[in-house]
């Protein structure tokens, strides 16, 4: 797992709480699981052997493993898959704003998103974009989202509360 100050683990929290119901994380807390700051950690623990299962892994980071010959598998749950949402836009006071504006059109257009593709291994949501390299189209997964924006918001320090004694941060 992730630790508490990651809001990939923050989403993947949320939107599986939802799915499996409230008491999954403390069950799950049962086994002992293992916190860190990085998915590199958590790939990098899986190729040494050192464990056996990344829970909440990111897709993006397994892809990026996979391209490496590391000898990992992804497993897509039948419930589905949190997705957790890339933010991308023009600071209001930025420097050069006109710059930032041809920027981001470049990078949202099919050529720059095969580059970020390419090089992050992130599914685009553009629908004529193809999936990254190695990896499945978000189209094609059953993709998992809080049903209620707001309160996935204020749920951050109910989140780092209890993945802090999941973890046994706490």
């Amino acid at each position: 797992m992730k630790s508490s100050n990651s809001g990939v683990q923050h989403f993947v929290w949320y939107t599986v709480r939802e799915a499996m119901g409230k008491d999954f994380w403390k069950n799950f807390g049962n086994q002992k699981p293992r916190a860190f700051d990085s998915y590199v950690q958590q790939y990098d623990r899986i190729v040494n052997g050192e464990d056996k299962i990344v829970v909440g892994a990111q897709y993006s980071g397994y892809l990026e493993f996979k391209a490496k010959g590391a000898p990992v598998e992804f497993v897509f749950p039948e419930k589905g898959v949190p997705a957790s949402p890339q933010v991308w836009g023009v600071i209001d006071r930025a420097p050069n704003p006109q710059a930032a504006r041809l920027f981001l059109d470049w990078f949202l257009s099919p050529v720059g998103q095969k580059v970020m593709q390419e090089a992050l291994f992130l599914n685009s949501p553009r629908d004529d974009a193809a999936p990254p390299p190695g990896g499945v189209a978000a189209s094609k997964l059953k993709l998992l989202f809080p049903t209620d924006w707001d309160a996935f918001l204020g749920s951050k320090r109910e989140f780092n509360n209890e993945w802090d004694r999941v973890t046994g941060l706490k």
